[in-house]
């Protein structure tokens, strides 16, 4: 395995400079082997439009790879959505005013921050 990391930052530094490879070999310590967050997260802010929660259900499609209601579903049933770092267990579950980490998957996130 070692091998594989050495010779992938020595592909990288060679196309795109030393600083990126060790800023591409950090981010997949902390993401893909520590099982972290990105530093950069995708950001979006929606209004609550006076209601005092909006569902879950709602913010789970193309902007997380998720295509459709029905695969958000399937995905909330197996365990592969999390909303703040807990596990979802149901499609509906109502997301209050504040700012949300939502993750899909292994690697998909979405900063959501709720105005109301």
């Amino acid at each position: 395995m070692a091998a594989k990391h050495e010779l992938a930052g020595l592909i990288v530094e060679r196309l795109h400079g030393a600083a990126a490879a060790e800023a591409g070999a950090a981010h997949f310590r902390r993401v893909v082997q520590q099982k972290g967050v990105p530093e950069e997260v995708p950001e979006e802010e929606a209004d609550l439009a006076g209601e005092p929660a909006v569902a879950l259900l709602g913010f789970l499609d193309a902007r997380l790879g998720v295509s459709s209601k029905s695969e958000a579903r399937r995905l909330v049933a197996q365990g592969a959505v999390q909303v703040d770092g807990e596990r979802v267990s149901d499609a509906n579950q109502p997301l209050a005013a504040g700012s949300h980490l939502i993750r899909v998957g292994k690697r998909r996130y979405l900063r959501l921050i709720l105005r109301g």
